[in-house]
């Protein structure tokens, strides 16, 4: 097993062993539309659950307590435990929000990829409410 299949595996499991389910959602950026109804977009989109692992902003990154507040990150492993990727059908860097199953709903800001080489391992998503 090469490196970079190692990390990827090790990183599944410890943000399955410590994070908890989200739900992605990525928006068509130019839905359909109803001919009959042009001013209504349609609510195209596609979702998808993951184990994610959320921490915040520390003060010595983010002194605005309103920024720490309001912005988060989350972790997400590229593949599930069996080695699969976990974004066959939406792509997390176009995806638009993290529902954390908590009752809030995160815009995401931006994704940086975690990636060795050609084998991307891991996500950081940088989100705000």
């Amino acid at each position: 097993m090469a490196l970079a299949e190692r990390m990827q595996a090790l990183a599944a499991k410890l943000i399955d062993k410590h994070g908890a389910a989200v739900v992605i959602t990525m928006r068509s950026p130019t839905p359909l539309r109803d001919n009959a109804k042009p001013w209504r977009g349609s609510t195209g989109s596609a979702t998808v659950s993951v184990k994610a692992v959320q921490y915040p902003y520390t003060e010595e990154e983010a002194p605005d307590v309103n920024f720490r507040r309001g912005n988060s990150r989350f972790l997400i492993a590229e593949n599930d435990l069996q080695g699969d990727s976990q974004f066959a059908t939406v792509d997390l860097t176009q995806a638009t929000s993290i529902d954390d199953n908590a009752g809030h709903v995160w815009s995401i800001d931006d994704v940086e990829i975690i990636q060795p080489g050609a084998t991307r391992v891991l996500y950081q998503v940088l989100v705000r409410r």
